[in-house]
């Protein structure tokens, strides 16, 4: 009796292990190529311990398939090539949605309509002999403002033909929600997604907090400067301190003010923003660039589900550190900073 007792324990024990082990989640790993010579980065728990990675990037394929400038007969490719383009895609209108909300909210520093600007300026495929003169940038900017496109849920007009819209500065940031949509469908609520360095993360990894690393501006090593842990929210950062060029003893920065045709004056070196969405995380960053510090802490304290980190020079050429309070918690800077 005792041993039959004993085997039916042993078997008991048995069952709720291996129930045990088919509960736990799996961590899975998928890297890739996107965007042309764009890396992304994906890990993700998973309890049926599917790899997505073949569909993760065919939805990356669909993505370059309308938004890219890049590709001849993408939907944005066409939009830029007629005064109006029906029945636009889902995914062109969202992001004409959330467009129109930043270049409201920054008063015209974030614009996607800047492409010919960018393109001007040898930032875009062609690069240039020569900086372009102040009535090439004046005339350039009289083709610059994205209160010039009309769309809705059907349609997107360009009321000016020669209205370039491109939105390479939200693309990864857009791309990463996108698969996090894709992820939540297939109820993964613990992930990590990053594409050329923009992040978005649900969830926990392993019963621990998502940690990234924010680099260093100052640096060429690629060394983090701090670390910050993710909870449900997307991190994006822009810099000036990778893609520039000089030319005439003038360092030309690729921030272009979409307000005045030429190189941003901004005193950021690098801006760091946190924001439930990918998308709009990378749009203010951007806008941050423009717009220098005090503006762009402006918006973050009127808005209290954005935060951001800015590191920024101050009017003695000092290095300082700007981290709004939402972050202050989980901001973790280097010894050696």
């Amino acid at each position: 009796m005792r041993n039959f007792i004993f085997f039916s324990f042993f078997i008991l024990t048995i069952i709720i292990l291996w129930n045990y082990s088919d509960e736990k989640e799996h961590l899975i790993k998928i890297r890739g190529i996107t965007m042309g010579n764009i890396s992304y980065n994906i890990k993700y728990l998973d309890k049926e311990k599917i790899n997505y990675k073949s569909k993760i990037d065919s939805i990356l394929v669909d993505f370059n398939n309308s938004l890219s400038t890049y590709i001849s007969d993408s939907e944005l490719s066409i939009l830029n090539n007629v005064d109006t383009l029906f029945n636009i895609s889902n995914e062109l209108y969202t992001i004409l949605i959330i467009s129109d909300q930043i270049y409201k909210s920054t008063k015209g520093a974030f614009d996607p309509t800047i492409g010919k600007l960018v393109n001007l300026w040898g930032f875009g495929p062609n690069k240039i002999l020569d900086n372009p003169d102040s009535l090439k940038v004046i005339e350039t900017l009289r083709d610059v403002g994205f209160d010039q496109v009309y769309f809705d849920a059907k349609i997107a007009v360009r009321n000016n033909l020669n209205i370039y819209l491109d939105f390479s500065a939200i693309a990864k940031g857009y791309a990463v929600d996108i698969l996090a949509e894709f992820l939540d469908k297939k109820n993964i609520k613990n992930f990590m997604i990053e594409i050329g360095g923009e992040v978005r993360c649900g969830g926990f990894n392993e019963n621990k907090n998502w940690t990234i690393g924010i680099e260093d501006p100052l640096k060429k090593n690629n060394l983090p400067f701090a670390s910050v842990s993710l909870i449900d929210r997307s991190l994006a950062t822009s810099g000036n301190y990778r893609n520039f060029y000089t030319k005439k003893n003038i360092k030309i920065s690729h921030t272009i003010d979409p307000r005045t045709g030429f190189s941003s004056k901004s005193n950021i070196l690098s801006a760091s923003v946190f924001y439930k969405s990918c998308t709009e995380a990378d749009a203010y960053a951007t806008a941050f660039m423009v717009l220098g510090t005090k503006k762009s802490i402006q918006i973050i304290e009127k808005n209290k589900n954005l935060d951001a980190f800015l590191i920024y020079y101050d009017d003695n050429g000092r290095i300082k550190k700007y981290v709004s309070k939402g972050i202050e918690n989980h901001i973790n800077f280097l010894k050696e900073n």
